[in-house]
């Protein structure tokens, strides 16, 4: 099964060239939501995409509430952050 945000045009066209089952959810990542992201980085926020996606298939009925919680409570590996000169 591959979940997507269709309203995500990179998303949908690896959904489109895959062989998997698909599952298209369509979203929009709001302010609130992007804000409750703590880690830096557009692929971060790919990432919580993808996590959004994961759960809005498993659980439909997820509140955006629910989703800012859950993302303002990774905080990431303390190596993975380490800025280096």
């Amino acid at each position: 099964m591959l979940s997507t945000n269709s309203q995500n045009e990179f998303s949908s066209s690896i959904a489109d060239a895959s062989l998997a089952q698909k599952k298209e959810y369509p979203f929009a990542l709001s302010d609130d939501i992007t804000s409750a992201i703590r880690l830096p980085g557009k692929h971060n926020i790919d990432n919580a995409c993808a996590a959004i996606a994961a759960v809005k298939s498993i659980l439909p009925n997820v509140s955006d509430d629910e989703i800012k919680r859950g993302l303002s409570e990774v905080t990431g590996l303390p190596h993975r952050l380490k800025f280096s000169c």
